[in-house]
Parts: C-alpha cells; structure tokens; sequence
C-alpha cells in the first residue's frame, strides 16, 4: 500500500498489498572503499662543510569510508644546523604543519549514525532508490514531499544519509614551532641554551540540534569553537665533567627552565543563520620555572650514581614545590668468558615528581555524565571546562626495579621491570549544579610488570628477529578527595567508569538485576528478574595481562614484518547488542524469541526457588513485555557485562628493497616498495563493535561500547626513493 516514506510501499501481510515482494536492502551499503596518499620529499644539503640543511614536506589526502569524510595534512619542516665543530653548535628549527578533518568523530555523531544504520529494518531503503554511495548529497534522499525526514521510525531515530549531512563537522589546526638551540663545549665543560615558541590553533564546527529537530531538516544548529594556545620555554643548562681517575667519573649537570603557557577559548552558538545564547570566552596564563640539579657517579662501568632533584614554582600555584628527589642506581657486567651470558644490568630508581594540569585542557567525556544511556543519540559536546586557580598539582612517587640480560653472543635479549607509583591528588572533572568542575579528586596507585624477550638469528643473507612483550598491572583508588562515594569519569548516569576508594581504577558501574543476601536473582511476580534500584559495581575493564608479538624477516632485500596483539580479560560493557536486541534486530533476539516455558534461576521475593514459566517473546502480550523491551531501550548494564579477550592482527607489511647495482645507472641511492595491511583480523568472542574501541573516542571511555565506530582495515602501497 501507498507510504509516505517509502516508494516501495507499506509492508503488508502476504496476500494483500500490491502483489510486490518486499525488496531486501543492506543499510550498510553507504559505506565505500576509502583511499589514503600520502607523499613526502626530504632534501638534505652540506655546504661549507661544517653546516647542515634539512628540508622535509610531507602531504596526506585520506577520503574516508563514508561520504564526505575526509582529511587534509600538510606538513613542513626546516632545519639548519652548524656541524662538525666540537666546540660550538647551534641549529634553527622550524615546523609547521596544517590539517583539515571533515566528518571526524565528534562527540556522539558517528554513534548516531552507526546507530541509524544498525537499527534500519531491512525492507527499508535509506537512499531511496539511489545509488548508496552517491545519495548522500541528494535532500529527496532523506525528506518527504512535505519536508519531513524519510526515516523507518520517524521522529526516534534519524535517516544516515540526513545524520551525514546535517550531523557534520569541521576541525582546523594549525600548528608552529620554533626554536634556536646553542651549545658550547670546552673540555669538561658544557653550557647550552635552547629558546622555543609554539603555536596552535584549533577551529572546530559542528551540529547541535535536537532529535525533535530531525523533523525539520531545514533547520541548522552550529557550534563554533576556537581555542588558541601559545607556547614559550627558555631552557639552559651547564654540565661539568671533572676529572679523576680512568675508574672513577663524575658528571654535574644544572638546568633551568622557563615556561609561559597561553589559552585563549571562545565559542559561539548559532541556530538557522542566526547567534542564539550568550558567546562562551575564556583566557588562561601561566608562568612557571623549574631548576634542576643532577649529580651521576660512574665507577669502572660497572656501577651507575644518578642523584638529582627538581624544584618548582608557578604562578598558577599557591606554594612553592622546592623538593622532588630521585635516585637512581645500576650495576653492569660483561662476562667475556662465558659463552652463554654475555652481559648483565641491574637497576633500579625512586622518584619524586610534580606535574601541573595544562591550562588549556579538551577532554569532554564528562558531558555525557549526567544523561541516562537511552539518550546518547541526543548527546552533544555542550559544556566545558576550564582549569581554574585553587587546583593543587599531581604529585607522584615511583618505584622501579629491573634487570637485563643479553645471551649467546647477544642472539637473545631479555628484560624485566617492576614498577609501582602513587599518583597524589588526581584531576579530573567534576559534575555540579552549575555546569562542571576541575578537582583535585583522588590517589591513584599502579603496579605492574613489563617483560620483553627478543631473539636474533643472524646467517649470511638471512635475518630474522622476534620480541615477545609482555604487561600486567593493577591500578587501585587509594583515596578519594571529594564528599561523594565515587568519581564518574565516563559513561552515564545508569553505566559508567568510576573510580572509587579500594577499587580497580575506572570500575564498571551500572543497573543491575536484584538480588537477596546470598546473592540469589530475586524474580517478580511475572516471573522476570527485578531491578535494584541501586547502581554497583559490575566489571573491572582493566584487562589481566597484555602480550604484543613482534616479528621481522629479511632476506637479501625481501622483507617481512607483522605484529600481533594479544590482550586477556577486560570487562566491556555492550550496549550495542542490548539496544540492538531492544529492536529485535539482533542475531541473539532473533535465536531466542521463540523460547517457550522458560525458567530465570532465583528466587521469589519472598525467598522460595522461582518455578514461573516465561515465554520471552509471546506476541499475544504487548511488546512491552517481552524479554527485551520491558527493560528500556539499553537494558540492564549488568545482563550487557562481556569478555574483552581478543586477538588483534595489527599489522603485516611485505617490503623489496632493489639492489644497489641496479640504481648506479639511475643515479639513486635507495629505492624500496612496501606492500601493508593493517587491523587484517579480530579474533574474538565479543559480540559488539570491537572491545579495542572507546566510547564516543574518548580515552577514558575504553570498556564501554554503545554503537562506538569500528577499526577500519586497510591496505596500501608505499614506495621509497632517495637521490
């Protein structure tokens, strides 16, 4: 029958309707095959003898896998160096580069679209009769006669192609450093200067509209930020050598430092051409010096002394911070006799530092904290923060503790550390009636290990290397600094990370289902689980142990490279197969639906064994009932709980590097063409996106998955020449 939002038609049972079968659409197909080039010249010139010009320029076009989606990257560097004198040196550098990224990931706007995307039922055709890949700059693609959104749930949930043009947003940077470094050398002595500037600039445009909105796509709602940071640093420093003996060295090293750090911030809100609410301006300065003073005793190289402390002060800062020691010792051997060990490292240091939050600081994950799950499709980057007077600086003391050994004659080279650090009085925002806030809000420890093994077989032509890499740690909330129980760092107000005192740092925290004092499900009186009506703690994505397996071939001028990464444990929260299972468009509600006479394991409220036959989809009930449904559009976080375990194929590359004899004719130094993929495979048992990806982009959003855009794989070409 006649639809207004589809010329196809109205689906209709069979045997009534038009005659027409219903036609089978893959809403995935406005995906295209993206492209990549990138080039890059590198000219080096040696005049006079003794001075050094470098010139590199590099370019990068990337059209991406959906329309419209592009980057610009144009880079330009410029060195001038005076060389070969051993008593004075000095050297200019310049770079700047340029960079322009169209349908980047902003916010939650490829969540919505991925969201659109995943959810359109199959007889429903987003493009609207065009070709997929070319509709996208088409309106009649995505509105009706009457200038409403063609869409298959009209007002809920927005057509892509609509998502791809109103949705959009648009990131300028720019970037400029400079700096002039000069040393002079007498001897034992060493005094040098350095004087840096650099400059960034950062415009950013994108959508703000509202789902109610998506009924008018005629209307437009843009954001515009623009935040300008300014750089300078004087650095000097003097280091002696005074000599003693051939078995006892000393080395004295001063270095001072200055630093001014600018921000400026403003943003402007403009709805359909027109300003709407108040301009947002913000300015920050800081100035600030650190001295440091550095003493290294070396005895017959087998024994290593460093002794050093840093002092700090800023105009930031109320207090000044004049001690922040470290200590540092080793011990070397080299068994020249034995034809198994042939060198050995101990070392070990304890440290003291202090750091001080950037005055300009672009983490926004915090915005989302304050909505419920259901609603991330109308999630904007909306507020901001900015660092105000009062913050006290992170402190951090650290331990380390390690060893090195290298085997037959240095075929195989092994390591291991062990590390532990508190960090004292952690940054992070804080939600308020008023908008949010920068605190200082806890002591965070971490505690690890990091083993490496690398083994060289070295005959003739041949070459092959392997390093196995292997991290474990364990982070722990030490103590928090605010009133409230926890710190919500990323996610929503029914599933986020948090951290909370004697707890792994950014535990899962969410919904989950009820349960009495021994832990049993508590089942309603229909014969589903309850709700508690308060959130805990539901998963650790801390992963339990990392391995990275590095592997290098080469044979005459073939080469062969991959690596792969392997990471055990972390709990992932999956949205996205709870709000796919919601629309019933999921392979998992697709198995299910037809379960009969189902038992949930638990009790009854009042404490006996449930015994209540279910049916989990019964299309005699409202659909509101049914196994999914009845518990919202995102369910319960805790049933959405998954193993992060995965196998990750990061990267192969097969590379030829032609022979030098044939390049003499050429007049060429190096010539090489190399053949790439990355991100080949995925081997996991994770039923969402990708348990690597984080929420909405953000960094602290790694272990929540609510339609985050997947890793995309690629395959490229490189070629080499050098003159």
């Amino acid at each position: 029958t006649a639809y207004t939002f589809d010329p196809n038609g109205r689906l209709e049972l069979i045997g009534t309707g038009n005659g027409r079968p219903a036609q089978v659409y893959d809403p995935y197909a406005l995906f295209k095959t993206g492209s990549t080039t990138t080039h890059n010249i590198d000219l080096r010139l040696q005049f006079h003898d003794d001075w050094l010009v470098n010139t590199i320029y590099d370019q990068r076009s990337e059209n991406g896998a959906m329309p419209g989606a592009k980057e610009r990257f144009n880079h330009f560097r410029f060195d001038l160096e005076k060389v070969g004198n051993d008593v004075l040196n000095a050297k200019y550098h310049f770079d700047h580069s340029r960079q322009r990224t169209d349908l980047g990931l902003r916010g939650g706007n490829l969540a919505r679209l991925f969201y659109s995307m995943a959810t359109t039922p199959p007889s429903f055709d987003n493009a609207n009769g065009y070709e997929p890949t070319k509709a996208a700059g088409k309106a009649e693609t995505f509105t009706t006669f009457d200038d409403g959104m063609r869409s298959y749930n009209p007002g809920q949930t927005a057509n892509p192609y609509f998502l791809i043009n109103k949705d959009r947003n648009t990131d300028r940077q720019y970037r400029t450093l400079q700096y002039v470094d000069l040393s002079l050398n007498y001897y034992r002595f060493r005094i040098a200067s350095k004087l840096s500037y650099e400059r960034s600039d950062q415009t950013q445009q994108f959508a703000t509209f509202a789902p109610g909105e998506w009924l008018g796509p005629a209307h437009s709602a843009n954001r515009n930020r623009q935040l300008d940071n300014g750089y300078a640093q004087l650095n000097f420093w003097t280091e002696i050598e005074p000599g003693y003996s051939y078995d006892h060295r000393f080395e004295a090293r001063l270095t001072g430092e200055f630093f001014y750090d600018e921000m400026n911030f403003h943003r402007r809100d403009i709805s359909s051409g027109i300003s709407s609410g108040e301009d947002l301006s913000n300015r920050r300065t800081r100035r600030s010096a650190g001295l440091q003073q550095k003493i290294s005793y070396h005895y017959d190289n087998w024994l290593n002394v460093d002794l050093q402390n840093y002092s700090y002060t800023s105009s930031t800062l109320k207090d000044n911070y004049f001690f922040n020691p470290m200590v540092g010792l080793s011990l070397h051997k080299y068994f020249r006799s034995s034809e198994i060990l042939d060198h050995g490292r101990l070392f070990s240091s304890l440290s003291r530092t202090i750091s001080e939050l950037p005055v300009s600081y672009t983490s926004l994950a915090f915005n989302t904290l304050d909505g419920s799950s259901d609603r991330f499709n109308q999630y904007f980057e909306d507020r901001e923060v900015f660092y105000q007077p009062g913050l006290l600086p992170e402190r951090a003391r650290e331990f380390e503790v390690g060893a090195e050994v290298d085997l037959f004659s240095n075929r195989i080279q092994t390591s291991f550390t062990y590390y532990h650090s508190l960090r004292e009085n952690a940054i992070f925002p804080s939600l308020t009636n008023a908008g949010a806030t920068l605190v200082n809000g806890a002591d965070l420890s971490n505690r690890g290990i990091e083993a490496t093994v690398n083994y060289l077989l070295s005959h003739r032509f041949v070459r092959w290397s392997v390093e196995l890499n292997f991290s474990r740690y364990r982070s722990r909330v030490e103590q928090l600094h605010v009133a409230d129980e926890e710190i919500p760092i990323a996610g929503f107000t029914d599933i986020h990370k948090s951290l909370i005192a004697g707890q792994p740092v950014g535990v899962l925290v969410g919904t989950r289902f009820a349960r009495n004092a021994a832990g049993n499900t508590i089942i309603g009186p229909d014969g589903f689980p309850l709700v508690d009506d308060r959130p805990g703690i539901i998963g650790d994505p801390n992963p339990d142990w990392m391995l990275d397996i590095n592997n290098v071939f080469t044979w005459k001028g073939i080469g062969l490279s991959f690596l792969i990464s392997l990471q055990k444990g972390g709990d992932v929260w999956n949205g996205t197969q709870n709000v796919l299972n919601y629309h019933g468009s999921s392979q998992l509600s697709g198995q299910l639906r037809n379960v009969r006479n189902y038992i949930f394991p638990g009790v009854t409220e009042g404490g006996a064994i449930n015994n209540t036959e279910v049916d989990l989809f019964d299309p005699e009930q409202d659909i509101t009932e049914n196994r999914w449904v009845r518990y919202g559009l995102t369910g319960v976080a805790e049933a959405a709980i998954a193993d992060g375990t995965s196998l990750r194929f990061r990267e192969i590359a097969l590379d030829y590097t032609f022979p030098d004899h044939l390049l003499w004719d050429l007049h060429l130094s190096k010539v090489s063409i190399s053949l790439f993929a990355k991100n080949l495979f995925l081997i996991t048992a994770y039923r969402g996106v990708d348990p690597g990806t984080a929420l909405f982009g953000y960094e602290h959003g790694r272990g929540l998955d609510l339609f985050n855009f997947p890793n995309l794989r690629s395959v490229g070409l490189k070629l080499h020449v050098s003159l």
